[in-house]
């Protein structure tokens, strides 16, 4: 579906972690296929779109732009999993219990994730060893 290993890497993670309902053979398939959701799915699948579509266009701009390459493929992930939970307070109030399982699904399958011998920062520790708390309602890495 995508051609760039970081955006690859990104969306294999968030396809195993969230089911088959995330599965396509190309984006135009899959947003056509999602966009038709009725209601409070459609707006996850849209919030967790934008949320990987921003870390991937952040990760894109620090190597263009400044010339920073990711020293992990798992910085995606959990750059992510950091704009979901930071975009927590903007959902809808019908929208964050559906939110909470999500991030507990995708928290959860980050903590089976190997970790790196690199020194790796705080938030990102925080998610490898798998702890976290409640922050007002929702996951928070600590």
């Amino acid at each position: 579906m995508f051609t760039c290993p970081a955006a690859r890497f990104l969306w294999n993670f968030t396809r195993e972690a969230l089911g088959p309902t995330w599965l396509a053979h190309d984006l135009g398939e899959f947003l056509e296929t999602q966009a038709h959701q009725p209601g409070k799915g459609r707006r996850l699948f849209w919030l967790v779109f934008a949320a990987m579509s921003w870390s991937l266009w952040n990760i894109r701009n620090k190597m263009v732009i400044e010339k920073i390459l990711p020293r992990r493929a798992s910085d995606s992930i959990f750059r992510f999993l950091a704009y979901l939970q930071l975009w927590y307070p903007l959902c809808r109030q019908q929208d964050k219990t559906r939110l909470d399982a999500t991030l507990r699904q995708l928290l959860e399958a980050a903590r089976r994730l190997p970790p790196s011998p690199a020194r790796l920062p705080f938030y990102v520790l925080s998610v490898v060893l798998g702890r976290y708390v409640l922050w007002p309602q929702h996951l928070m890495c600590i």
